[in-house]
């Protein structure tokens, strides 16, 4: 496991660099956190990604030049998936003080190499306004990565070498299958197997007792059968035999060992690492069909046959729920604008198909706040531009979770701010609405809807900022007026970004220094840029 400090910047130029990866179908945004009201509205643009960091950033402490935390975490071959990078990624941050309530974060799960890894951006100023610490920050950053993985080469090696001696192996050539399948690097020197794991051997290992151990097992038919079963379903998964040596090693702990140049091996070994057994591939499948991959072309029709099935049979069907589908079936995701990458070739989902997704996930997201009356239903429609009010259900009042929004409010307007209510409102993810004689709050960031009357939030400040009062279409069963505090839905979804990007004063800080001297991003995809 190896995390790689990247360049500081003044613009927060690894944002672009990953979404254009994830354009690409080469990489997925996996978590967004304290953005505010970016993605939350409308998805989000990579420029307000950006300019959310940099006005955070400007807003607490303007002395920082270069604000830009970039870090890629990488590990060996599949050893981690994307939700164990993630869990190390928050336990790195925590080490590194970057785990401040309220610190913006980007995790993007990058998968253009053999080698799983992420990328996470945030800034290096923390929410209140202190310059989080740099000083020796590589050395912290290579301490914080042994301790989270409590790393310990050689007694890990032990441990394996122990039980490799408890596998049924019939060659020594399987024999060294068994380590290699699990990132070591085997080759025998002065009548001994050296093993060898990031540039240095770790044990060697006398020929003589690896011969005196060979034994064969008994009657694994069953064994065999469902391997072979798995290997040829997930062949049709993958579209190269690298591919497919990751899914059966990450899925049933099989490993395949390929015999012969990378491009024309001439046979494989299996093993079974569960079972405890080594076969030889004929044992399993022909190498032959074994290597039958589909072309790129028969799978992108068969995506599209299945993503057009899916929605047929739930024509409410999210991106996230269809992407979890795909994942399961295909090992594999759409990306945000429907493209999705295999063997070297990228596919664009049909234009149709996208904009039904688009619709879905907004509906969804709307429904999200839980509606309980007409006039709420009526408010969330006004706010998702082109949703119809049947698209929405009304549910219990008890579903909501409204005490932290109602607190939040009250604190709000028993507090004396320079700016207008609405502005501070706006910036702590609140949207308000007048309608009739009543004072409606939406909560972005919580999810919630709710009328501030029936909580008894105190309502006279909202009615000394109306200006001006702006009557509505009808809606069902009442009018929806005066929706003015601020802003109407539609003012209040185009402001976004003016208030998002709003400029505020600074506060004191420590002077930078920079740190981290890798400035090609494509040496650390490509792993040319990491030492192991």
């Amino acid at each position: 496991m190896i995390a790689t400090i990247l360049p500081s910047s003044s613009t927060f130029h690894a944002v672009e660099y990953n979404e254009r990866k994830v354009a690409k179908g080469h990489a997925q945004l996996l978590e967004m956190s304290n953005f505010g009201f970016v993605g939350q509205i409308s998805p989000y643009t990579p420029e307000e990604l950006k300019n959310y960091l940099k006005q955070y950033t400007e807003d607490r402490n303007r002395r920082i030049k270069r604000p830009q935390f970039h870090v890629a975490i990488s590990c060996r071959g599949d050893e981690c998936s994307e939700e164990q990078l993630v869990r190390i990624a928050h336990d790195y941050l925590r080490e590194m003080g970057y785990d401040n309530p309220g610190q913006p974060l980007l995790i993007y799960g990058h998968h253009d190499t053999d080698n799983n890894h992420i990328h996470i951006i945030t800034s290096r100023i923390a929410p209140d306004g202190h310059k989080v610490d740099h000083n020796h920050e590589k050395r912290r950053s290579l301490n914080a990565i042994n301790k989270i993985m409590q790393v310990d080469d050689n007694k890990e090696l032990s441990n394996l070498i122990e039980d490799a001696g408890r596998y049924y192996y019939a060659t020594k050539q399987q024999y060294m299958a068994i380590f290699e399948t699990l990132g070591y690097e085997c080759y025998e020197e002065d009548g001994r197997l050296n093993l060898k794991r990031g540039g240095v051997v770790l044990r060697k290992i006398d020929i003589p007792k690896i011969d005196s151990n060979v034994r064969k097992p008994g009657n694994y038919d069953y064994r065999k059968k469902m391997i072979r079963a798995r290997m040829l379903k997930y062949r049709d998964f993958s579209s190269n035999k690298e591919e497919l040596e990751e899914i059966m090693n990450r899925k049933f702990k099989v490993g395949i060992k390929f015999v012969g140049s990378k491009d024309s091996p001439y046979g494989y070994m299996v093993v079974d690492h569960k079972a405890g057994i080594v076969y030889k591939g004929s044992e399993i499948a022909q190498l032959r069909n074994l290597l039958n991959f589909e072309t790129a072309e028969d799978r992108f029709n068969r995506f599209d046959q299945f993503v057009s099935r899916m929605l047929d049979e739930n024509k409410g069907l999210t991106t996230k729920e269809l992407n979890k589908m795909l994942r399961r079936q295909f090992s594999q995701t759409i990306s945000r604008s429907g493209h999705i990458a295999w063997n070297m070739q990228e596919h664009q989902l049909p234009e149709s198909i996208m904009t039904i997704l688009k619709e879905n996930d907004r509906v969804a997201w709307l429904q999200s706040f839980h509606p309980s009356n007409e006039i709420e239903r009526a408010i969330l429609c006004k706010l998702g531009t082109g949703c119809n009010q049947e698209d929405l259900h009304l549910e219990a009042l008890e579903l909501k979770n409204t005490e932290h929004t109602v607190e939040h409010l009250k604190s709000i307007i028993n507090s004396e701010f320079e700016e207008s209510l609405a502005q501070r409102m706006f910036r702590d993810g609140l949207l308000a609405y007048h309608v009739g004689d009543k004072y409606y709050c939406l909560d972005v960031r919580h999810k919630t809807i709710l009328c501030m009357d029936d909580f008894g939030i105190e309502t006279s400040k909202f009615k000394s900022n109306t200006k001006t009062e702006v009557q509505d279409k009808p809606v069902v069963k009442k009018p929806l007026e005066n929706m003015n505090v601020g802003a109407t839905a539609h003012q209040a979804v185009n402001g976004l970004s003016r208030v998002l990007n709003q400029n505020a004063g600074s506060h004191n800080g420590n002077r930078e220094w920079e740190v981290g001297k890798h400035n090609n991003y494509e040496d650390i995809d490509d792993e040319r840029g990491l030492k192991r």
